[in-house]
């Protein structure tokens, strides 16, 4: 997904709290919508995650680890509303931070849940 809205963040330039509220609602829907596709796509039934881990991908200054977490909060209650589970069960597995010097990828945050089952290859 593309980052979430500079809105988001807790240090981030604040607009009206309608817009903070209308930016939360949207990426939340569309973090459901996407988990629940990826589920459908490769067949899974009943995901019940114990950690997540998000990668942020970026140019420019390093961000901050809580930030990148609280601008990431909504995305961790969509995919929850598509898991069908309360984010209170979930651990942060970790933040990883990567600098796109190439800017390729720059602007995407990738959110992994993981269940905590070892897969069988």
């Amino acid at each position: 997904m593309k980052h979430p809205s500079g809105a988001l963040s807790p240090n981030g330039a604040h607009g009206s709290w309608q817009a903070t509220s209308h930016a939360r609602k949207k990426l939340r829907k569309d973090a459901a919508s996407i988990a629940r596709t990826t589920l459908w796509l490769y067949e899974v039934e009943d995901f019940q995650p114990t950690s997540y881990s998000i990668e942020w991908v970026y140019k420019g200054n390093v961000p901050d680890c809580d930030n990148i977490v609280a601008r990431c909060k909504s995305i961790i209650d969509g995919a929850c509303d598509a898991f069908g589970i309360n984010d209170r069960v979930l651990d942060i597995a970790g933040v990883r931070r990567v600098h796109d010097k190439a800017h390729e990828l720059c602007g995407f945050v990738q959110v992994v849940f993981d269940d905590g089952k070892e897969e069988n290859a």
